[in-house]
């Protein structure tokens, strides 16, 4: 979070100093036009994000031995203990 945060202060950064923006798109919107589509970026890049990461834990458990024992491995054993468990 604190990179997006850090992205979009330098992109404003930029276009205040040296009057040109990174995405031209950024250009030709009014400024509250700007925050909602910045905000609208993020929102997809974190649903497209956490819809990866289920679809792995979906796909690669069934598969993968290590993967199965890394999310099925209960707080009190340690990850060695549960794969020796498997093998």
């Amino acid at each position: 979070m604190s990179g997006l945060l850090l992205d979009a202060c330098r992109m404003f950064w930029i276009a205040h100093y040296a009057n040109l923006w990174v995405y031209p798109v950024l250009q030709v919107l009014h400024w509250t036009e700007r925050v909602l589509f910045l905000v609208t970026c993020w929102l997809l890049m974190f649903a497209c994000y956490f819809v990866g990461e289920l679809l792995t834990s979906v796909l690669w458990r069934e598969y993968h031995p290590l993967y199965r024992c890394l999310f099925c491995c209960t707080a009190l054993l340690s990850v060695s203990a549960c794969c020796h468990m498997l093998i």
